[in-house]
């Protein structure tokens, strides 16, 4: 959930946060809800391998597994939104998808086929998209505002250690 996109719906939530928080936990879901950048989200209570077998509940919230390029793409993107926080007062990012292929191309195969190559990373942009850490801009579609719920999937922490992890790959 997003503020700018549904606000009549963020404000209820922010009204009635206990009682959603407390409406959720009944499930074994738990509200992540960023007031400062605007957006929320339902994650998994408890992994089930700390559940007793009275108290599990089934697992509400699958975790998908994703590729290893679109793992990098948000790896990069998280770092750049990094950053720009470091670097600009703007709290919005906004990058082109010229922007997104020239950081990932660094990481990709060299190849032949610069198309291929651009289709691909246009696949991943729109997976991007679908996952809810990338929005197109409506007055131009070539533009994407990276959002800030990626920093709530990598936090600094996760971020250190797949940086760590990039540098071997791309060595």
């Amino acid at each position: 959930l997003y503020r700018e996109s549904s606000p009549i719906v963020w404000h209820d939530l922010i009204l009635f946060q206990e009682q959603a928080r407390e409406y959720f936990s009944h499930i074994g879901l738990i509200i992540f809800l960023n007031e400062e950048d605007g957006f929320a989200f339902l994650k998994q209570g408890r992994e089930p391998e700390h559940d007793t077998e009275e108290s599990s509940l089934p697992k509400l919230i699958q975790q998908r597994a994703i590729s290893f390029e679109l793992s990098l793409l948000l790896v990069i993107l998280r770092r750049k939104l990094a950053e720009h926080d470091n670097l600009s007062a703007d709290p919005r990012l906004i990058l082109d998808e010229r922007d997104i292929l020239q950081m990932l191309k660094v990481f990709l195969p060299v190849t032949n086929n610069d198309v291929k190559q651009k289709k691909d990373v246009d696949a991943l942009i729109e997976k991007s998209v679908e996952l809810g850490v990338m929005r197109r801009m409506s007055h131009d579609p070539k533009k994407l505002e990276i959002l800030r719920i990626l920093t709530a999937i990598f936090d600094a922490d996760k971020l250190g250690a797949l940086d760590s992890l990039i540098v071997e790959y791309k060595a």
